[in-house]
């Protein structure tokens, strides 16, 4: 099997043995490259209780004789470093959701039902260096507890020892393994291979599935050394590992579940690459650090852990926009698929929000400086799944300038500069502090201050007709009982219901209450301001 890149267009390299040993633990094979001399048959233990011999041939002149008439498929499911820039762009999606957020398509072909993983573990150094010894050991374990069903391993053994052939090609998933610093080209890992190469790993095909894996400690960190784990050694390898192995069920000749407008490869794995969210995963053979995938059920990248089935999904709330010093609620829901309640947190909040760790009610005043932050709402049910949604929080800046009633010469005033819903507003004179300061960035739109909106409100007696006092209340987007219309006399009329802001009678007395009357073009319905 050639890729046209690595270890095999290198001759030396193809004067190996492959030392086939077949796991009798879950559904795997696991093939080891060595340099030894003409070896007589040894022993491996599975797991089993009782000893497996293991078959040695000589892959030299089989490997030379196909060299020349292999061929491989476009690369796919391509794990770029875990750097800042060092991945694509994302698109748009043609059904107008935005990438990477769009769902999976199944493009017609095949995808695997029973897959079976060939480890080959390419070079002399897996056994006689400890460290890589040690990496062969975990990578031997990791895919030992990713296979599934038992059956005929051992009769598919002793086929491939004897044909020197796979032949369960759609299922097989080849893994690739080369040891430090054979540097398949393109590998990110500067400091052992040189150059600037920009792969942790890929998958593509040949007659069968197969993935390159280089030695990824050669790239440290930028290959997910300790992303999950602080002592993460091995980290790299099972995330990175995971989402090929995950990518080749779903997609193993690059014609089955993909997102074809997802400019990062939008295979299962690919629109979760590197995310956060990564955990330890509990298999049969021990816990070992793993990435998301995408669900399109979810709408996202969903992770169960523990060994659990259920699925937490976490409804995405929005894009939020809201003014500097709004206090607000805004409610965040989830579901577990098992119905068992929901634990929830998040990151990145704008300071002066909190969730409720029971409830998913996002609550507080806004006390951030303006700008967009990253918001990543998660929930946790008592089986260990969880979920999350991550959206943006746009705070913008509350700068406005006093509204100054014509008649009386006195302004809007947010009473007590109290940002509590249902809060009156009143005519006190005009002293520019805080509570006057209203702003009015959309004609007809909403009057705003310390975050919060002037409100003809739904509760109040004479909603809808004259004689109503107005409150402040959160701004809520095109509410058409927050949308003012400045007009060319310099009324503010209520888009609701076409009444006039009005100071009755033009008072100057400090707390004269404002209200909404028909409007007659009197001075006591004109106003100065924004």
């Amino acid at each position: 099997m050639n890729c046209g890149q690595g270890p095999w267009d290198r001759g030396e390299q193809m004067k190996r043995f492959l030392v086939l040993v077949p796991w009798v633990a879950v559904g795997l094979l696991i093939l080891a490259l060595t340099t030894a001399g003409p070896a007589a048959a040894g022993t491996a233990q599975g797991s089993g209780a009782h000893w497996i011999p293991v078959h040695v041939i000589n892959l030299h002149k089989a490997f030379e004789a196909r060299l020349g008439h292999t061929t491989h498929s476009r690369i796919g499911g391509i794990v770029y470093p875990n750097v800042k820039g060092k991945k694509p762009l994302r698109g748009q999606g043609s059904s107008g959701c935005a990438e990477p957020n769009c769902a999976l398509a199944y493009n017609g072909g095949p995808v695997q039902h029973s897959p079976h993983v060939y480890l080959l573990l390419w070079g002399p150094h897996w056994s006689s260096v400890p460290a890589q010894a040690a990496t062969a050991t975990y990578l031997k374990n990791f895919y030992s507890g990713l296979g599934v069903g038992q059956g005929g391993l051992a009769a598919e053994a002793d086929v491939f020892a004897s044909n020197q052939r796979i032949t369960d090609l759609n299922d097989a998933q080849i893994i690739v393994a080369t040891q430090s610093g054979t540097c398949p080209a393109g590998f990110s890992a500067p400091a052992v291979c040189g150059g600037s190469g920009d792969y942790c790993a890929w998958h593509s095909s040949s007659n069968e599935p197969y993935t390159n894996l280089p030695y990824l400690l050669d790239a440290g960190k930028t290959c997910g050394e300790n992303f999950v784990n602080s002592s993460g050694t091995h980290d790299g390898f099972s995330v990175v590992g995971g989402h090929e192995y995950a990518e080749t069920i779903t997609d193993p000749f690059l014609t089955g579940w993909y997102d074809p407008n997802d400019l990062s490869g939008g295979e299962v794995a690919d629109k979760c690459a590197w995310d956060p969210h990564s955990r330890n995963v509990s298999l049969s053979t021990g816990n070992f650090a793993m990435q998301p995938l995408w669900s399109n059920g979810a709408g996202g990248c969903v992770m169960p852990i523990g060994g659990s089935s259920d699925i937490v999904n976490v409804a995405n709330p929005g894009n939020q926009s809201t003014y500097q010093k709004s206090a607000l609620s805004l409610n965040v829901s989830g579901t577990s698929s098992g119905n068992h309640p929901l634990t929830w947190s998040a990151a990145g909040l704008p300071a002066g929000l909190k969730i409720g760790s029971a409830s998913g009610v996002i609550s507080g005043q806004i006390t951030a400086p303006p700008k967009t932050y990253k918001v990543t709402v998660s929930a946790s049910d008592s089986t260990g799944a969880f979920g999350w949604k991550t959206f943006s929080w746009t705070v913008t800046a509350d700068v406005g300038t006093p509204v100054t009633n014509q008649a009386s010469g006195t302004c809007l005033n947010d009473h007590g500069r109290s940002i509590t819903p249902g809060n009156q507003v009143i005519m006190w004179a005009c002293i520019a502090g805080p509570a006057e300061m209203f702003s009015h960035p959309n004609n007809a739109g909403p009057l705003i201050v310390l975050g919060q909106c002037l409100t003809d409100p739904l509760g109040g007696v004479h909603h809808g007709g004259a004689g109503t006092l107005q409150v402040i209340e959160p701004c809520t987007t095109a509410a058409a009982n927050q949308q003012w219309l400045h007009d060319s006399k310099n009324e503010y009329v209520l888009e609701q219901n076409f009444l006039c802001l009005t100071d009755q009678g033009g008072s100057t007395q400090n707390g004269a209450p404002i209200v909404l009357e028909k409007c007659t073009g009197a001075t006591d319905q004109r106003w100065s301001g924004p």
